[in-house]
């Protein structure tokens, strides 16, 4: 990776918050535009990998082969230069619509990691030093699994910056509290750049006075993080990702589509930012 590019983690221990969707879209919209985007699925679920259209069992080699390759490398010394197998060995290039990206596959055998990784020194940095051997690219986006697993502490550690994206109900935000004080741990511990792109409210519900009132709690945090504004519940996303459709003829097809897409762009011009310092 180019001393420019920016590496950003997709993280939040709750399910069903959107990390996939928001992952994919991003990656979507910043290739789009024309940056250089590696998106790396750092989940055994593999949803990034089969919202693409890949089996995860049939792939041929996924992130889980380097990880292998890496640890044989590191663990026993060998006498070589460098891993025999790495990203650019693994990663698939991508054509989504009117946009081309690259991506690496992963597979349910990843989760031995979660086992492993804890009994290695140095664990902990193992997607460090297989994304410090990656050039060439201005984002490198990691969706990570639904847990604060070993994984997902590698992504952290990997990264400069991570975004949460939260659903608006009363068990995922109260679930943050974990998520920023694991983020504040990683950061004094293993990797002291890491820090704080924002937090994503999805799905949200103008009409629902429980979604307006979650959303106003979740406003208490902007003293320590970044709230970005809400990515509305739309059936938008579900039409891009499934039937791929152009974004012209998504909103011009689609009432919500414009406000949807919108609040994804509040993150990418964020990101563009970081791109261009």
């Amino acid at each position: 990776m180019t001393d420019s590019g920016v590496k950003m983690a997709i993280a939040n221990q709750k399910g069903g918050t959107g990390k996939t969707t928001t992952a994919l879209i991003l990656t979507y919209l910043l290739s789009r535009k024309g940056y250089d985007v590696l998106a790396v699925d750092l989940d055994p679920q593999a949803s990034f990998t089969l919202a693409l259209g890949y089996d995860p069992d049939e792939v041929e080699r996924s992130i889980t082969d380097v990880f292998s390759e890496y640890v044989a490398f590191y663990d026993k010394r060998l006498k070589r230069e460098k891993p025999e197998l790495t990203i650019e060995d693994v990663k698939e290039s991508v054509k989504f619509m009117d946009a081309e990206f690259d991506f690496v596959p992963s597979n349910p055998r990843l989760e031995a990691y979660n086992l492993q990784l804890g009994a290695m020194v140095g664990g902990e940095r193992l997607l460090y030093r297989v994304l410090d051997d990656v050039e060439g690219y201005d984002v490198v986006i990691i969706d990570t699994q639904p847990t604060l697993s070993k994984l997902v502490i590698n992504a952290l550690v990997a990264s400069d910056k991570i975004l949460a994206p939260v659903e608006l109900s009363y068990l995922s935000i109260g679930g943050l509290t974990l998520l920023m004080s694991t983020v504040a741990d990683v950061k004094e511990l293993y990797n002291r750049n890491l820090s704080w792109l924002g937090i994503l409210p999805v799905k949200f519900e103008k009409r629902s006075s429980i979604v307006r009132k979650n959303m106003e709690r979740l406003k208490v945090l902007e003293e320590h993080v970044k709230i970005y504004p809400p990515v509305p519940k739309s059936v938008a996303l579900e039409r891009l990702l499934i039937e791929r459709i152009s974004i012209k003829d998504l909103v011009r097809t689609l009432k919500s589509a414009k406000e949807v897409l919108s609040a994804y762009e509040n993150v990418v011009r964020d990101i563009e930012e970081l791109v261009r310092r």
